[in-house]
């Protein structure tokens, strides 16, 4: 959670989705978790959006081939960051 604190504090430019992004990627990579860190991750990418007026169009398949790739360090920080950018909707 350390890195969504520190964008907050030193990039006043960083969007809802790119701070979404950056705590998506730390539990995914970062594997706090005994199992589950891939479902947690967009578990949580779901409900900063969610808590913010957002929501993810993606479809399930696409959304767990991404997390997989992203778990795997097969899709840079900075591809994941663009997708959650192109696929994050305003909930009204």
């Amino acid at each position: 959670m350390g890195r969504a604190s520190q964008l907050v504090s030193y990039d006043p430019d960083a969007s809802l989705a790119v701070i979404a992004a950056a705590v998506c990627v730390s539990i995914c990579r970062n594997h706090p978790f005994v199992d589950g860190n891939k479902r947690a991750a967009f578990g949580t990418l779901g409900v900063i959006l969610g808590l913010n007026g957002y929501y993810l169009d993606v479809a399930e398949h696409e959304a767990t081939k991404v997390m997989v790739a992203l778990a795997a360090g097969e899709m840079p920080e900075e591809e994941f960051r663009t997708w959650v950018l192109a696929n994050a909707i305003d909930d009204e």
